[in-house]
């Protein structure tokens, strides 16, 4: 995708040039969007918008595939199958494995706070670890396996 475009461009490697996806409109701003690539398909979430969607480069199409609260800084990652959704008020959403349409709340109580507002998120082994908020600026772990959060240290 092109920033500043509300359409969905494909890059074509054997022409070395852009190309517009023929029957994708999209009516959200697609700049400023967070991406993952998941199971074939480009996994959007766009500023502002109150879903993510799946765009499937093979069929031309996108779908909406999780529907959320307005927001400005939803973050995806895709690790083990899975795709995690994290947003801004905390709430993490991972799919089911190999599923992108089907959710389950993970937890109500992630929240980062990065350097001039944007999250730092990463996904290792069986754990997101993030940069956090409430106490200064500190680093957590968020394991998947037991859902439980642990605080690791103070950053500054």
């Amino acid at each position: 995708m092109k920033p500043g475009l509300r359409t969905i461009e494909i890059y074509d490697l054997n022409r070395n040039r852009w190309k517009q996806a023929a029957s994708i409109k999209i009516r959200d701003p697609y700049y400023d969007s967070i991406l993952a690539a998941f199971e074939g398909k480009i996994i959007i979430a766009p500023h502002g918008s109150s879903s993510v969607k799946a765009f499937d480069p093979f069929c031309n199409s996108a779908s909406k595939i999780l529907k959320l609260k307005p927001n400005y800084g939803t973050f995806l990652l895709a690790a083990n199958d899975k795709l995690y959704c994290i947003q801004p008020e905390g709430y993490a959403y991972e799919s089911l494995p190999r599923d992108c349409t089907q959710w389950m709340c993970i937890s109500k109580t992630i929240i980062a706070k990065g350097i001039y507002g944007l999250p730092m998120y990463s996904l290792y082994n069986d754990s997101i670890y993030f940069v956090g908020v409430p106490h200064c600026i500190s680093l957590y772990e968020f394991n998947l396996k037991t859902r439980s959060m642990t605080f690791i240290d103070h950053l500054y």
